[in-house]
């Protein structure tokens, strides 16, 4: 699987000219290729030599590709915009301890640069795990960021799958996560009530710096993203590390669509269900768990024990029968035994 590592590149002014004019040099470059492609009405082969020698000689391939895609883009008139301001291989770059440098083309301003940024412990381990592809580089208000592509090796699981160790995940709002093994192990994660709490709390500080200051500023809600991403991280983070605990090959959740409709506009904004789901996904690829989504038709009503459909009041599931539960386990134990969606 691929990982994106985001870096600051803390760059001096003049370290800015020169990768903003080795930004056009590779975007010019990609537009005259792009005219080559246009004037002959398809696309046809073109060597490394009859690229710009300002371009990296490793990344001379990444010139072809975006004039390939941008040309089929344009063709098809479609909206096409460069994803990044230039890309650099991984041949064409070198990562030190607090820097990192970048090698340009023979003909260019300089032959390389040394920028320097800061890769704390949770990177380095990342980039020692996997072998890094590609960097993007890109310009964001005035800032530069590299963004690194790894290639990460996951275990091999496809051996151990007939066991079919599996775990029900029930993400909610009041709680934020529930998990139920098969062997009937329950773990709660997170909590609702303080998570609602600190988002509130940092709205309201955000609503009313923006009132001070008429509105000039809005910088204050990036907070409130960068908690909730936070918190998601830490979640799954939670019950991938549950899942690793127990022994589990396979992790069931919900594909859940058109939650606009089910809940409130501030329910929203204080539950981030698809980037949380998305998350545990990533995180369990990397321990080598399987993820499977199920039908998510009444799995908040079924009684797991005779299958009647009840409506549920309350935090306290109650069925005819005798079985009573936490609303939310019972979620989970459906979950698990829901069907598979294809």
């Amino acid at each position: 699987m691929y990982l994106t590592i985001k870096l600051q590149l803390q760059a001096t002014h003049d370290e800015k000219q020169i990768l903003r004019a080795y930004s056009r040099r590779f975007q010019d470059e990609v537009e005259r290729i792009i005219r080559r492609y246009q004037k002959l009405g398809s696309v046809i082969f073109i060597p490394y030599k009859w690229v710009s020698s300002d371009i990296a000689f490793y990344s001379k391939n990444q010139v072809l590709h975006y004039a390939k895609t941008l040309y089929e883009e344009r063709r098809l008139q479609h909206r096409a915009v460069y994803p990044s301001s230039f890309s650099c291989m991984a041949k064409s770059m070198q990562l030190e301890k607090n820097s990192i440098v970048f090698m340009f083309g023979q003909s260019f301003l300089v032959p390389e640069l040394r920028i320097r940024t800061e890769i704390h412990k949770q990177q380095w381990k990342r980039l020692w795990s996997g072998e890094l592809v590609k960097a993007d580089i890109r310009e964001i208000h005035h800032d530069f960021y590299a963004y690194l592509l790894l290639c990460v090796h996951t275990p091999n699981t496809a051996g151990i799958l007939n066991e079919e160790r599996k775990m029900g995940v029930d993400i909610g709002m009041r709680c934020p996560a529930v998990c139920y093994t098969c062997d009937g192990v329950i773990r709660f994660v997170g909590n609702g009530r303080e998570i609602r709490y600190h988002t509130r709390r940092i709205r309201k500080r955000a609503d009313e710096f923006i009132k001070r200051t008429q509105g000039k500023k809005k910088q204050q809600y990036h907070r409130l993203n960068d908690y909730k991403r936070y918190i998601d991280h830490c979640l799954a983070r939670e019950i991938v590390n549950f899942a690793i605990e127990q022994k589990i090959q396979i992790i069931c959740l919900e594909k859940l669509y058109h939650l606009q409709k089910k809940f409130s506009k501030h329910e929203q904004i204080c539950w981030s269900y698809q980037r949380l789901q998305q998350f545990i996904a990533y995180k369990a690829k990397l321990a080598g768990i399987h993820i499977r989504y199920v039908n998510p038709r009444l799995t908040s009503k079924r009684c797991p024990s005779c299958g009647k459909i009840n409506n549920v009041k309350g935090r306290t599931y109650t069925c005819r029968c005798g079985f009573h539960h936490h609303r939310d386990v019972v979620g989970a134990m459906n979950i698990l035994h829901a069907p598979e969606i294809l």
